[in-house]
């Protein structure tokens, strides 16, 4: 995904704007697919590579997962922790979208956020420079 700086900026505002509408988005991280971050809004950014990297391990093996099973390719995995919730996301072939919540959310609103965010950032990157 190549991106100038004033489009990665509208985009990152844009989904920092999402994000502030509901109060259980812990984080939200857009990464290639071999674990490199291009946008992340979370609270601790410093672990905003090591997440970027562990999506990219965990798709690799889902998808291998997938096509073991015979169910296609992996386009979404779900992941409920104790705390809360995440998934990962492949958007395209060049982009993961990874977005965890709190407990106060639930499965059928992190698929909902999920795909407000896929047409945010699949609006950004269509927009012509």
């Amino acid at each position: 995904m190549s991106m100038n700086e004033d489009r990665a900026a509208a985009l990152r505002r844009d989904l920092e704007a999402l994000m502030e509408s509901e109060s259980c988005i812990r984080s939200l991280l857009l990464a290639t697919p071999d674990g490199r971050c291009i946008q992340a809004i979370m609270p601790e950014m410093e672990n905003r590579n090591k997440i970027a990297a562990m999506a990219s391990s965990i798709l690799a093996v889902a998808e291998k997962m997938a096509e073991f099973e015979g169910t296609g390719s992996c386009r979404q995995l779900l992941i409920e922790g104790t705390d809360g919730f995440a998934t990962l996301r492949r958007i395209s072939k060049s982009l993961v979208l990874v977005l965890t919540l709190d407990r106060t959310g639930n499965l059928g609103f992190l698929s909902h956020f999920t795909r407000q965010c896929e047409k945010i950032v699949i609006s950004h990157i269509k927009a012509k420079a």
